[in-house]
């Protein structure tokens, strides 16, 4: 693939084993740079995402969690140690690590990594450098949807032990050194005036209000979806994608089967991931939102959480909804079970905060939701044809607007139940302070030697 100027000098830094972060509003070709890098790159390179679905658009990919052998809940150097006995060959090997979506990755996973490969380095000396002096490269757009924590005690606990939610918060990142390199020519975008709507949306600049009255009359706000042919609808809040999904299955003619799922202990019904009773009908749109696989590869995954597809059929015998995926292959979808954890904190006798998880309930159920609506936190990462985003009563994740609206290519792909609102626009104000001391060091493109220079100044 011909990568752009830019591009291009983002991978050499990454092939010259430097410690990268690679960043750049969506469209930008991100995935562009590292499937190049993954193609020049030797064997010792081990690439992870927080999700299955982000690690299926990168060549070798694999999730974080799987891939390292993490454990669910908040983690912690003391609970790792198993880790570093069952993976400690895989550890010594790995000689480069790339995650992508970063954005994603909680604060408390990236120093778990950072620990391991400390823990697991060959000598004392390499144990002292980041990631045990492993290249570290880091791609995504911290101006998109931030990491998921749903219990007050866990944001309690890693605000006060990691400085924040994100992995920019950590001692693990600011030790690392990265060199910082934007991308800023858009390739998913063409529109000129559609780029600028986004970009003001992103950092939420001075022309955000004149562009976003500017952005309402283009759009046709009052176009509704056409039924179970129409567009997918992004709802920034679960309840109201579920209404949307409940009135287009009434639509189909199959009166389908009601599958049961099943608890056990205490498992709210509010955190349900899925639906305790299942509607399936013949002909469904879905999406899965669990994973299968054989293996820790990503290509070893039947399928992955965030794929979509149609419903063939439901097999009471085998026990398995018939699901013939977007992407091609036809899949068997079994049951998953989640578990819930209530968190408590407490300090020590030297005063620091400490986290005690506590396993309360498991969920048994098949992985499937309808997909003609869904959340806008599933569809990071995916470009999609065409979206009707469904605001409601508002946007309440900061970069959640940024990230529905960057899906799309251009306007005329784009429809909204009512107009934008400037409030809808939400930022995080130790986002926009960690982009504006980056733009201070970041490294700019030497347009005469294609090299990096360091900037000096805050950029314009």
């Amino acid at each position: 693939m011909q990568l752009d100027h830019e591009q291009q000098v983002a991978l050499d830094a990454m092939l010259a084993g430097q410690n990268v972060f690679l960043t750049g509003r969506a469209g930008t070709g991100k995935s562009a740079v590292i499937n190049e890098f993954i193609h020049h790159h030797p064997a010792d390179l081990v690439c992870v995402t927080p999700t299955g679905l982000a690690a299926r658009n990168l060549a070798e990919a694999g999730t974080i969690h799987r891939t390292f052998g993490l454990p669910s809940g908040v983690l912690q150097p003391g609970n790792l140690d198993y880790i570093l006995l069952e993976k400690r060959s895989f550890l010594h090997t790995l000689k480069t690590l790339l995650i992508d979506e970063v954005s994603m990755v909680r604060s408390d996973t990236f120093n778990a990594l950072d620990h391991l490969l400390r823990e697991s380095a060959s000598s004392a000396e390499h144990s002292r450098l980041p990631f045990g002096g492993k290249q570290i490269i880091v791609v995504g757009d911290f101006y998109q949807l931030p990491p998921v924590v749903r219990e007050q005690a866990v944001e309690e606990y890693l605000e006060e032990r990691l400085n924040g939610i994100y992995a920019f918060n950590t001692l693990a990142w600011q030790r690392a050194r990265f060199q910082n390199v934007e991308l800023t020519q858009i390739h998913r975008q063409t529109e000129p005036e559609f780029i600028a709507f986004l970009n003001s949306v992103r950092e939420m600049d001075t022309d955000l209000q004149e562009r976003l009255h500017d952005a309402n009359e283009r759009i046709a706000a009052n176009r509704s979806t056409d039924g179970l042919n129409g567009p997918i609808c992004l709802c920034c809040s679960r309840d109201t994608a579920n209404k949307i999904n409940a009135q287009a299955l009434v639509q189909l003619p199959d009166s389908g089967v009601e599958i049961m799922g099943e608890k056990w202990g205490e498992f709210p019904d509010d955190e349900l991931p899925v639906s305790q009773v299942l509607l399936v009908k013949r002909g469904m749109r879905i999406m899965l939102l669990g994973n299968r696989s054989h293996g820790t590869d990503i290509q070893q995954y039947e399928y992955v959480n965030g794929d979509q597809g149609e419903v063939l059929c439901y097999d009471p015998i085998a026990r398995v909804i018939l699901v013939k995926l977007d992407r091609g292959p036809i899949v068997n979808v079994t049951q998953t079970c989640w578990t819930h954890y209530e968190y408590t904190t407490w300090r020590n006798e030297e005063g620091k905060l400490q986290i005690v998880q506590d396993e309360t309930g498991k969920f048994w159920q098949y992985p499937v939701m309808p997909a003609y609506a869904t959340t806008i936190h599933k569809t990071q990462g995916q470009t999609l044809a065409k979206v009707h985003v469904i605001l409601g009563d508002g946007c309440f994740a900061p970069g959640q607007l940024y990230t529905a609206l960057s899906r799309v290519r251009s306007f005329d792909s784009l429809t909204l139940d009512r107009p934008i609102r400037f409030a809808d626009a939400l930022g995080d104000a130790m986002v926009q302070a960690f982009m504006k001391d980056l733009n201070r060091s970041k490294w700019q493109v030497e347009e005469t030697n294609h090299s990096l220079k360091p900037q000096s100044k805050k950029l314009q």
